[in-house]
């Protein structure tokens, strides 16, 4: 901790808080998938996967030293471990309304395993839960006027249980938790090539990634509805390349994000900004 953050009273007393630890984690799957034609246009995919993964954390030494002072001993863990498995199913469908238009759709598993939080600061927390949810999506692919023209469109729906997140304690300490989520949006994709070499390329993704029913474990404050960090709103990219028939590239290209939240409770913002590239 620096002086200022006494001053903002993220701690009683300036230092700095230092943690050193190992983390061991094996995991070990076996998985398959399996497709079938039911007709020439529609095509069913299943898919299974079995995951089981051993995850310890063993020598933790957490110390805070106070400015001019002498390390403090704050928390010790050693050899706390857990074993976690999942079955993880997918479920998908394809229909092709010709070979240039595929209308599809699928059902997942999503799945995080319980491992050993570095971010622990206590020993309830040292592990964190597994984090489980389902992944439903539905799409359309598309390729118009012989392949020169592609379209395609997403849309996503995640509910996550136990999502596995990182926070700030009022000390400005670093922390792990698991939260419930909710996670829904959409992209569209477009690549245009009018003439052979010369590529038009455009992208747009919305996103809603919020809290569902979360309570900050240190501040007691809500955080239901509030956005997840680092899942801006809104991305976009533009861009424009041409390879020449001796091969040498030219592009230019333009990167776009909406709002971003870096802290939980949405206190610290980043207002949209654009980025331009050339090579």
């Amino acid at each position: 901790m620096s002086p200022d953050s006494v001053t903002l009273g993220l701690a009683p007393f300036a230092g700095v808080d230092r943690a050193q630890f190992d983390i061991d984690t094996e995991t070990y799957a076996l998985f398959g998938q399996a497709s079938y034609d039911i007709t020439e246009a529609l095509t069913l995919t299943a898919g299974l996967r079995y995951e089981i993964t051993h995850s310890v954390l063993d020598n933790f030494d957490q110390a805070f030293t106070p400015t001019g002072g002498n390390p403090i001993p704050t928390l010790v863990l050693n050899d706390i471990g857990e074993q976690s498995s999942e079955l993880i199913p997918r479920f998908a469908a394809e229909y092709r309304f010709n070979p240039n238009m595929l209308l599809y759709g699928s059902i997942s598993r999503s799945y995080r395993p319980a491992v050993a939080n570095a971010g622990t600061l206590n020993p309830e927390t040292a592990i964190l839960d597994a984090e489980r949810g389902w992944n439903y999506e539905v799409g359309l692919k598309s390729s118009w006027f012989a392949d020169r023209l592609t379209v395609n469109l997403s849309a996503f729906y995640n509910p996550v249980n136990n999502f596995q997140l990182v926070g700030f304690t009022p000390r400005g300490e670093i922390f792990a938790d698991n939260a419930d989520v909710i996670i829904v949006g959409g992209e569209l994709e477009l690549r245009a090539t009018p003439v052979d070499g010369l590529d038009l390329i455009a992208g747009l993704g919305i996103v809603d990634a919020t809290f569902d029913g979360y309570i900050d474990p240190f501040s007691g404050e809500n955080l239901d509805g509030n956005t997840l960090p680092y899942a801006p709103d809104l991305t976009y990219n533009l861009a424009i390349q041409y390879r020449s028939p001796t091969g040498i590239l030219r592009r230019l290209e333009l990167q776009g994000f909406g709002t971003n939240y870096f802290v939980n409770d949405n206190s610290l913002e980043q207002d949209p900004f654009a980025i331009v590239n050339a090579r």
